[in-house]
């Protein structure tokens, strides 16, 4: 993992999977010919900083980079979230995105059926009164 692509945030992210991680400012207390030998066997500076690369955790490996899928689902939040709507409850945002998310599932003749027992029921309810 390159350490000097990260931002601040990203690296404070990832800072419980770090198992450890080796310090070039830090005092180590190995003597000076282990580190002239770590400078020969890692050739140039690059070939150095990563091999004193902090090591992470291996879970961190596993997981998935951002996926077309989870793209696709914050551009649908950005269409849904306008200005004119930032002033909506959560669960009916919640409700919408879950609606266009799952649009294949359901169909006007889907929402009007609902519709229709939801009323019915309703009649039902009043009329045991």
């Amino acid at each position: 993992m390159h350490q000097e692509r990260l931002s601040r945030l990203e690296t404070a992210a990832i800072a419980s999977f770090q198992v450890g991680e080796i310090s070039a400012s830090e005092p180590e207390e190995a003597n000076a010919s282990s580190f002239a030998a770590t400078l020969l066997h890692a050739g140039n500076k690059r070939n150095y900083a990563t091999a004193n690369a902090p090591q992470y955790d291996s879970l961190l490996f596993h997981v998935p980079p951002t996926s077309h899928d989870c793209e696709r689902l914050f551009f649908k939040a950005k269409a849904v979230m306008t200005p004119q709507r930032s002033s909506m409850l959560p669960i009916n945002f919640e409700m919408i995105m879950f609606l266009k998310e799952n649009a294949s599932y359901w169909g006007r003749r889907t929402v009007a059926t609902a519709q229709h027992r939801s009323t019915d029921s309703k009649q039902m309810r009043q009329s045991r009164r």
